[in-house]
């Protein structure tokens, strides 16, 4: 057990731990992050509220989130090299002394803090995606108000745009969108007194020299006082809460909400999203954007014990269809381009279970004909396909099959075919060729580990490289930081 001794200097901030029943002073905020991270991180009552900064306040139930808000919002605080200063000014001081036991634990965690600090730097390195998105700014954006006619409800569109700009285009909550309006309206509130002070200093100099011309433009008071009281009460309905800003969005800019659909029971509802509407948002957005993944638009929402029920899975998916046809049919007018898009659907992605189910096809792989693909049987999975040729699933056959399941309807399957699919009548669909192979399941975890582990044997075989050899390769290859935790296994050597 050590003892350090050490003089506080109480004109300095310190940060405590939260999360520690009796927390000891950190004389920078990067001690005190770097303590939570390798301390309390994984602890599974983990809760933390960041309170630095005057718009913070949320808590966190894990470290990750904790972490990137403070790489996004603080990374100030992080700062190496304000921090390596810190360290030498303490270093350097007269009154250097500090008092503090370390027991075991406090090595143990020194220790630990060593040895993964290369790995945290190259973490903390890491640039977000995100930052590197051209997102358009609201100069660019934002309407000429000098366009339209000049009233209440011109103010309130141009006003609701800038929120929705702000809003939409970086992703922030609504309780921002309120502090937003609320410093605006503290704005526009001192610009109100200073043109009544005006206007009150100008009628008094004028009522002085009695000069005031026939043509001198003047206001009332009063006058200034309406306006500026709507005006801000415009800006407050606006930001008043969720369903006013949707109100306004439907007046304005002709906003779809989302639609019910009604299921067999009356009280049981799942939700749709219009496809159309998602296209003409998702146009506005830059390219880097919508080719992101979170960017994948919502198309539709129900709770997961209602879809087994045969008729809930007909009323849930019938818009869907209807709506896909039209735009294989029409297509969709987009104003923002001046020009009319064409569709075509072509295929469903999705994994094994996902297409299995909204194929209609038997939903276990452990028993029957599981392949949506072809006939092959579960006792003949093992067999090389050389030795065997299961048949393809043919569209004529495979209608038999269904129309064999509807006249028994008896929840059977018939050769691996459970049921309709919920997609049987959208255009160019057929669940024999519009539901491809599950590419994470079938080929990274399937075919690619098989054929790269017959490469390798092979290359053993014709002594090409040896499995001494390709073990070195392996422990010596530098994964990425998002790969560190997904390591493949080491190979056993060949004796």
């Amino acid at each position: 057990m050590f003892l350090v001794v050490s003089n506080i200097d109480m004109s300095k901030n310190y940060y405590f731990c939260p999360l520690c029943a009796e927390s000891k002073p950190n004389c920078t905020f990067r001690k005190l992050f770097k303590h939570i991270q390798y301390v309390h991180d994984g602890q599974t009552d983990f809760k933390i509220r960041c309170e630095l900064g005057s718009l913070c306040g949320t808590i966190y139930s894990t470290f990750a989130a904790y972490r990137g808000h403070i790489y996004r919002e603080h990374a100030d605080i992080l700062d190496e090299n304000s921090f390596q200063e810190e360290i030498q000014l303490e270093k350097n001081a007269d009154n250097d002394t500090l008092v503090s036991e370390c027991d075991e634990t406090d090595l143990d965690f020194q220790i630990e803090l060593n040895d993964v600090e290369d790995e945290q730097n190259a973490v903390e390195e890491e640039i977000d995606f995100d930052d590197m998105i051209s997102w358009p700014s609201l100069k660019e954006i934002m309407p000429g108000l000098s366009e339209e006619k000049k009233d209440l409800n011109s103010f309130e569109k141009f006003y609701l745009q800038f929120i929705l700009d702000l809003r939409e285009g970086h992703s922030l909550p609504q309780n921002i969108m309120q502090v937003v309006t609320s410093g605006v309206r503290s704005l526009i509130e001192f610009i109100c007194e200073l043109l009544k002070a005006h206007i009150k200093s100008s009628l008094l100099v004028e009522q002085r020299t009695a000069t005031r011309s026939s043509t001198t433009d003047f206001m009332l008071l009063t006058d200034v006082n309406n306006v500026f009281s709507n005006v801000i009460k415009k800006m407050v309905d606006v930001t008043k809460n969720e369903h006013n800003i949707l109100k306004l969005c439907r007046k304005y800019f002709t906003y779809e909400p989302v639609k019910e659909i009604k299921l067999e029971n009356p009280n049981d509802v799942a939700y749709y999203v219009p496809i159309k509407s998602s296209i003409q948002q998702m146009i506005n957005f830059p390219d880097t954007v919508r080719s992101m993944l979170k960017s994948i638009e919502l198309l539709a929402m129900c709770h997961t014990k209602y879809l087994p029920v045969k008729l809930n899975r007909i009323k849930f998916f019938e818009p869907i269809v209807e709506e896909l046809n039209a735009l294989q049919t029409t297509g969709i007018f987009v104003p923002a381009l001046g020009t009319q898009l064409n569709f075509a659907f072509t295929v469903l992605a999705g994994d094994n279970l996902g297409s299995n189910d909204i194929g209609g096809f038997q939903k276990n792989f452990n028993d029957g004909q599981f392949c949506r693909h072809c006939h092959i049987n579960y006792d003949q999975r093992l067999i090389p396909l050389s030795e065997i040729s299961p048949p393809h699933r043919t569209r004529n056959q495979h209608d038999n099959l269904v129309q064999q399941i509807i006249n028994l309807n008896n929840d059977s399957n018939v050769q691996g075919v459970a049921d309709i699919s919920p997609l049987s009548k959208l255009t160019n669909f057929h669940a024999t060729t519009s539901l491809p192979n599950d590419l994470m399941h079938d080929f990274n975890e399937g075919l690619c580990s098989r054929v790269l582990l017959a490469m390798i044997k092979e290359a053993s075989t014709k002594r090409i490289l040896a499995y001494g050899e390709i073990e070195e390769r392996l422990i010596a290859f530098e994964y990425g930081p998002n790969d560190k935790p997904n390591k493949g296994p080491v190979l056993r050597k060949k004796h």
